[in-house]
């Protein structure tokens, strides 16, 4: 997954203004509400995450390869439950649509990720995933898909 949207209704003003996202907001052809979009492919690239009951922006992953965390966006839920990334915290990513392989489909309740501290204290959180469904697999041609919250594909 390369990028997921929520709408602006869901993130406070104080947030869209301190992080300047006012570039980042965009409409729907078929809508007349606005959302932000969050992609991987941008320099510094963020997603929405809840964690202690707040909202904040957090580095999506790791793009750094002198960093000590794995570089890329995603990480396999195989190696959370097998203990590969200790002293992480678990957090909810809300989202209204995510983005796969130029397809952008419907989300209902977000997704799951871990959140981890670099070697400079910095947070970054990268989504998790899981093998495709078929449903998924055929939409996106992806093999992995992330873990949805509330809902099943």
């Amino acid at each position: 997954m390369v990028g997921l949207s929520l709408l602006r209704s869901e993130i406070p003003e104080t947030l869209i203004a301190r992080q300047n996202l006012q570039n980042w907001l965009t409409r729907r052809s078929d809508q007349a509400v606005e959302e932000i979009r969050f992609l991987w492919r941008v320099r510094n690239s963020l997603l929405p995450v809840w964690s202690q009951n707040e909202l904040s922006l957090v580095e999506w992953g790791n793009k750094d390869r002198c960093n000590r965390l794995p570089c890329g966006s995603h990480l396999m839920q195989e190696e959370w439950e097998n203990g590969c990334w200790k002293n992480c915290q678990r957090v909810e990513v809300p989202a209204n649509f995510g983005l796969a392989n130029h397809v952008w489909f419907h989300v209902i309740g977000g997704f799951q990720g871990i959140l981890i501290h670099d070697n400079r204290g910095g947070a970054h959180v990268y989504l998790l995933t899981q093998p495709a469904s078929h449903y998924y697999e055929v939409m996106t041609r992806s093999k992995r898909m992330p873990l949805f919250i509330g809902q099943g594909i």
